[in-house]
């Protein structure tokens, strides 16, 4: 039975993704009517035309196929009639030999042609297939982490979606395991507001102590984050500071980041979020955070460093591994997700004021 399935899959299997369309598309009609889950919409949706593509392809291909068939029959047919008119020609006749050659290379190439479609054919075709796969089992991964986190913290109110430049769920599951695990005076800070910071927000509550500090230079966004935070009833667990993009010089380069006057107050901070500013500012527009944070943080501080899936924030934590700053080094706790986690460890006599910092605004 399993070996005619799949010789049936193998032989029709244009068939079996036009069924496979046909029955996401209902699917995901219904996932989206009832507001359900917007990943996995997504994922149907783009399952649906993948498989309408994988179609088209296929049958684009049969009919280039079926047309150099014909061709080559005829090239044998024409091939054939010459040979027989050379035989029965006198020996005076006209020397077909360079015709007949010229239809032997058509008919090479032709040959040729039909193989590279085929091969270019099975290519795109595995390759939609894996990015299908890869996908759906992103969207598996995401989905899980998301109960998790809903498991770890009690919620009974509406919630932001971790959608578009939100952390991913994976991130915002590993951030709330490690916040209810920090010390009783725990401080979160977070260089970006968003779903992020309600998910530590209630944490904090959960744990019945600690706070959040967000610094946001976008005040669109420091809205919204702080009528999430009023709709969950979380004022008393994080802060969304207005903090305005200064240039600030770190090293030899000089970068827009938060103004000073908003994060030096702030001390022993245990984890270290980093998912701003945008990366539209500059390249390795994060990088100050570290250099400039990290006289503040506590000894054993976890810095996670998001959107790490970008080579400019890459460079950035590779610069951190190697640079250190303040006396602080960090050492590789591994990629979650999107997002880098660094442990942070302080050398003996290291100081731990803001004098410190390396560099001021200019």
């Amino acid at each position: 039975m399993i070996t005619r399935l799949r010789t049936f899959i193998r032989f029709r299997w244009n068939t079996v993704a036009a069924i496979a369309a046909l029955c996401a598309l209902p699917l995901a009609m219904s996932v989206a009517i009832t507001g359900s889950d917007v990943a996995l919409v997504g994922l149907l949706l783009f399952q649906a035309v993948g498989m309408v593509g994988l179609v088209l392809v296929d049958k684009r291909a049969l009919t280039i196929d079926r047309r150099l068939r014909r061709v080559e029959g005829r090239l044998d047919t024409i091939t054939s009639a010459v040979q027989a008119r050379q035989l029965a020609a006198q020996p005076a006749a006209v020397d077909l030999g360079p015709l007949l050659n010229s239809l032997g290379i058509e008919r090479l190439d032709a040959a040729l042609r039909h193989d590279d479609l085929l091969t270019h054919f099975k290519a795109v075709r595995e390759g939609l297939e894996g990015t299908l796969n890869e996908r759906l089992d992103d969207v598996i991964g995401e989905q899980a982490a998301l109960h998790n986190i809903y498991q770890l913290v009690d919620i009974d109110r509406e919630m932001p979606a971790p959608v578009g430049f939100a952390a991913s769920p994976r991130t915002l599951l590993r951030l709330v395991d490690i916040s209810l695990s920090l010390p009783q005076n725990r401080l979160i800070l977070e260089c970006g507001s968003g779903t992020s910071t309600v998910w530590l927000a209630h944490a904090c509550r959960r744990a019945g102590r600690g706070r959040v500090v967000a610094l946001e230079h976008m005040e669109k966004y420091a809205r919204l984050t702080r009528e999430s935070l009023i709709r969950n009833g979380l004022e008393a667990w994080a802060e969304v500071r207005s903090a305005p993009l200064e240039p600030v010089v770190v090293g030899e380069q000089t970068f827009s980041w938060y103004s000073t006057s908003t994060w030096t107050d702030l001390q022993n901070v245990h984890l270290l979020f980093i998912d701003g500013p945008s990366s539209r500012l500059g390249p390795r527009s994060r990088y100050p955070a570290f250099p400039l944070l990290a006289a503040s943080l506590a000894e054993g501080a976890v810095v996670a460093l998001d959107d790490t899936q970008r080579d400019d924030e890459r460079e950035v934590g590779k610069s951190w591994l190697q640079e250190g700053s303040a006396g602080v080094q960090l050492a590789d706790e591994g990629v979650v997700g999107r997002t880098w986690l660094f442990r942070a460890t302080r050398t003996a006599g290291a100081v731990r004021l803001a004098e410190s910092v390396p560099s001021g605004p200019i």
